[in-house]
């Protein structure tokens, strides 16, 4: 990109500004010395027009056809004069003969003495003009007896012309007065008036402008320049402060430096932290990184469970690199599945570690035997122990037993699960108290019977807050539909939890992941 100056887009701004104004005034003045000269002409036209009519008063039309009568040749020695006093290019008086409509001249005269002789000669008494006429002679050869303006081209040059009808005292038509104007006569007194006009007016304006751009320039654009070679330069090397070199200015130039050298004292300042902050960034980025591969160690994305009794399918997807959401599957032996879901309070690291304390702590003690019930309150309870930042967690779990078909389960404050059978619906559980928020939660068991090819599908609210760009939600209903969309059955329970994954993606298009994200779908072959 070609780089302007702030001085020299001053200046064309002001160059502008002069050809804009030079060229408006222009315009303004010929367009006003236009107007003065045709109102002038028109003027000079009336006043000519009388005295024409008053010389043409004394003479007899019946009688006049001898051009070298003496006072014919008085009258049009008179109107040469008026020619010359009312500085005017031509004077002409002719009668429109009725039949032909052609031009008979009685007078003709110029204010060129060389064109006078040639009008003498060409357009003396009774010589006759083919020429059409124009539209104003029409209107008077019509009857309209008002002076009519019109134009001529011919072999003497384009002119305006008044056409001033004379009519005898009864009104009768004798004869059209012809009083033209030389357009070129007219272009160049325009023109010099124009001169005239113009130049006293752009000398100061031009001078004026330049007194202004060289103050711009001094007290403007050369202190910006120097700013900004300053801020360039201390661009490329950020660690050495730049020497101030406008002082003692109280204007806005003087605020910009001002400040310019205030941001590069602190910038110099924190330079060298910065180095310093991005090593420590890089490193947190790496712990995060860490953190994501161990969690998904333990929670992995996708897990699949295909046993002689049970298939388990699940997936978990944090909003961030890592996340509190959590899922377990296991077989405790051939006979007996244990699983279980959670969602922790906040997202991050520090659920990331909750949820991984909490997890470790359920396998554990599920293993060893305790009930679903049994194993949420010892663990609420030690989590209740030692709990500074108050992290909380909502968690479902459940113990399928595949000879009898019996589901035993606990929850811990978490959502519904959804029965997976002929008719998929929600289970109406004693929902309980989220583990870590009080000692003594009271967890009971519940347990209920699962046919062949029946299950249970658990969840995270990440699932049904799911939303769109209209802040609706997927809602449990949107759940469930997603659900039943898929035949019930042992073979299909990955099919289900891709539909609701697939459902959600299609609703939520176009925006970003809220919350984190866990289900499963266990059945009893």
């Amino acid at each position: 990109m070609i780089k302007k100056s702030v001085k020299q887009w001053i200046t064309q701004c002001f160059v502008f500004i002069i050809l804009f104004s030079a060229v408006t005034l222009s315009i303004w003045d010929i367009y006003a010395n236009y107007i003065v000269n045709l109102s002038s002409r028109e003027h000079r036209t009336q006043g000519c027009a009388k005295v024409v009519k008053s010389l043409l008063d004394h003479l007899d039309f019946t009688t006049l056809s001898d051009k070298e009568n003496s006072e014919y040749h008085r009258i049009r020695s008179a109107l040469h004069k008026l020619c010359t006093s009312f500085v005017i290019d031509y004077i002409y008086v002719y009668r429109i003969l009725p039949e032909s409509n052609y031009r008979e001249y009685i007078f003709s005269t110029s204010r060129s003495d060389e064109m006078d002789e040639i009008l003498k000669k060409e357009r003396s008494l009774g010589a006759i003009a083919t020429a059409p006429l124009t539209p104003g002679e029409i209107r008077i050869n019509n009857g309209d007896l008002t002076i009519q303006k019109g134009r001529s081209d011919n072999k003497y040059g384009q002119e305006v012309i008044w056409f001033v009808p004379y009519c005898s005292k009864d009104g009768k038509l004798l004869a059209i007065i012809g009083i033209d104007f030389n357009l070129q006569s007219g272009h160049i007194k325009i023109f010099r008036d124009f001169l005239v006009d113009i130049f006293p007016m752009l000398i100061p304006l031009i001078l004026g402008m330049g007194i202004v751009l060289y103050l711009v320039n001094n007290r403007i654009s050369i202190p910006l320049t120097r700013i900004s070679e300053n801020m360039i330069r201390f661009a490329h090397d950020a660690r050495n402060k730049p020497e101030k070199i406008i002082t003692g200015r109280n204007d806005e130039i003087g605020e910009i430096a001002d400040a310019f050298d205030k941001m590069a004292g602190d910038i110099s300042n924190y330079i060298n932290n910065i180095e310093q902050l991005t090593k420590e960034r890089v490193e947190t980025n790496v712990q995060l990184e860490i953190a994501r591969r161990i969690q998904h160690g333990l929670v992995p994305e996708k897990t699949e469970l295909n046993s002689k009794n049970f298939t388990v399918s699940a997936v978990t997807k944090p909003a961030k690199k890592v996340g509190g959401d959590f899922y377990d599957c296991f077989q405790k032996d051939d006979d007996t599945l244990c699983i279980m879901i959670g969602d922790i309070s906040g997202k991050g690291i520090s659920a990331a570690i909750f949820m991984s304390m909490t997890k470790t702590m359920i396998r554990e003690k599920l293993m060893t035997g305790l009930s679903p019930a049994e194993t949420l309150n010892y663990v609420n309870d030690e989590i209740c122990k030692q709990n500074p930042e108050n992290i909380f967690a909502t968690t479902f779990i459940a113990v399928l037993h595949a000879k009898t078909g019996e589901l035993c389960y606990a929850n811990a404050g978490h959502t519904w699960p959804l029965l997976l059978n002929d008719n998929p619906d929600f289970m109406e559980t004693d929902n309980g108290i989220a583990i870590g928020l009080f000692e003594d939660a009271g967890i009971k068991d519940y347990s209920l019977h699962l046919s062949k090819n029946q299950g249970i599908m658990l969840y995270t609210d990440g699932i049904t807050d799911a939303n769109k760009a209209d802040k609706t939600f997927f809602g449990t209903e949107g759940l469930l539909k997603a659900v039943k969309s898929v035949a019930c059955g042992a073979d299909n329970g990955k099919a289900q939890v891709e539909a609701v994954l697939k459902s959600i993606q299609d609703f939520s298009a176009g925006t970003e992941q809220f919350d984190d994200t866990a289900i499963l779908a266990a059945y009893l072959k």
